[in-house]
């Protein structure tokens, strides 16, 4: 995706909007030492005074929309979902599904399936100052932030398999059916 491979690669996946708070992961970015060592890499789009920020910094590729995103996925070393609000987060499954240890706010589903120091950590919403303490022991730990992304694998691969979700949705019919 053009991002030099020596580079530590700090990544987000979706809107660029208030509600999904990317603004802090700019804020956190800035804050860490040695950015001639890394990227930032934003995948997706938003409001042009929000862009405009983003691409301020030298070393950070916002991309806009793009169909792709899996090759986008592969350059990451560490995904950062810094949401206020969240659903479940497809980004951020999409992300652990390709092996990447993940860096996440406790909202929506995710505080349910991502497992601190197993297979990702979290950060309090609306603090760049843990969340870029949080990128730095990842860029500092290389060993630990890759037991986090095959635990993140092994984590979708396993509780969000096709054959699981089928058989969910049977056992819930079933309850409805017979109850």
């Amino acid at each position: 995706v053009g991002i030099k491979s020596e580079k530590t690669v700090i990544g987000y996946v979706g809107r660029v909007s208030k509600e999904k708070n990317v603004q802090l992961l700019l804020e956190a970015f800035q804050k860490l030492e040695q950015q001639e060592n890394l990227h930032l890499l934003i995948v997706g789009d938003g409001p042009k005074e929000m862009v405009k920020e983003f691409k301020k910094l030298k070393n950070c590729t916002l991309t806009g929309f793009v169909n792709n995103v899996q090759d986008y996925l592969r350059a990451m070393d560490i995904f950062v979902m810094p949401s206020l609000t969240e659903t479940t987060s497809l980004a951020t499954l999409e992300a652990m599904s390709t092996g990447l240890p993940v860096i996440v706010t406790k909202v929506g589903y995710m505080k349910n399936y991502v497992i601190k120091d197993h297979n990702g950590i979290f950060f309090p919403k609306n603090s760049s100052n843990v969340l870029a303490l949080k990128i730095k022991k990842m860029i500092n730990e290389p060993e630990y932030r890759e037991k986090l992304g095959k635990n993140a694998r092994k984590t979708v691969a396993y509780s969000f398999s096709w054959e699981r979700s089928i058989n969910k949705i049977k056992r819930l019919l079933l309850k409805q059916y017979y109850s």
